[in-house]
């Protein structure tokens, strides 16, 4: 007999001869029909192309019917980018526990992140991959003053040369302060 439809099937055999000889009952085997693959349906915990500090937890809620703690896997595959080195590796998820399952993986290094998430059932079935870009960013920018030297006096016009050093600097964001001193009176030049 052929087992096609989805379903956990228990199977034993007891067998009779023409002499009305019955053998005794085989071994039980439980086997599982799975043609469905798992569903990741969302991925939460952080915003696509978000800037973010500290720890950021990526979360991807997995639907699989016939979830199996030891063969039911839900993976990761990170490609981290940081001052134009490359990293690739792959996380795996603890073991699903339950038919709707979040896998959890965890950022907290500086880099920008391509996260992949795949989740494959222990029949072998694929989910749709969902795919999530980040920033982690724990480094504050470095600013520097060069070209002039501290309490130096000068007889003709000053150029210091501002200097910001960071790994992830997209936007113009940066203030330059100069206030002017002369005769005990303080103005701001430029802000």
């Amino acid at each position: 007999r052929v087992i096609n439809n989805d379903g956990s099937y228990e199977i034993k055999v007891v067998a009779k001869d023409n002499s009305g000889n019955v053998s005794n009952e085989s071994n039980t085997k439980t086997v599982y029909v799975d043609t469905v693959a798992p569903v990741i349906s969302d991925i939460t915990g952080v915003t696509e192309g978000s800037h973010n500090t500290g720890v950021v937890t990526v979360i991807a809620s997995v639907k699989e019917k016939y979830y199996n703690e030891d063969k039911y896997i839900t993976t990761a595959d990170v490609k981290k980018t940081l001052d134009g080195n490359v990293t690739e590796y792959q996380m795996t998820a603890t073991s699903a526990n339950a038919e709707n399952a979040r896998a959890q993986f965890t950022f907290n290094e500086d880099g920008t992140y391509e996260v992949t998430i795949k989740s494959v059932d222990a029949a072998g079935n694929m989910a749709t991959e969902k795919k999530i870009s980040f920033v982690v960013d724990n480094t504050l920018p470095i600013a520097n003053i060069t070209g002039v030297i501290e309490n130096n006096y000068y007889q003709d016009a000053v150029a210091a040369t501002i200097e910001v050093i960071e790994s992830n600097y997209e936007t113009n964001d940066v203030r330059i302060e100069i206030t002017k001193e002369l005769n005990g009176v303080t103005e701001q030049i430029q802000s």
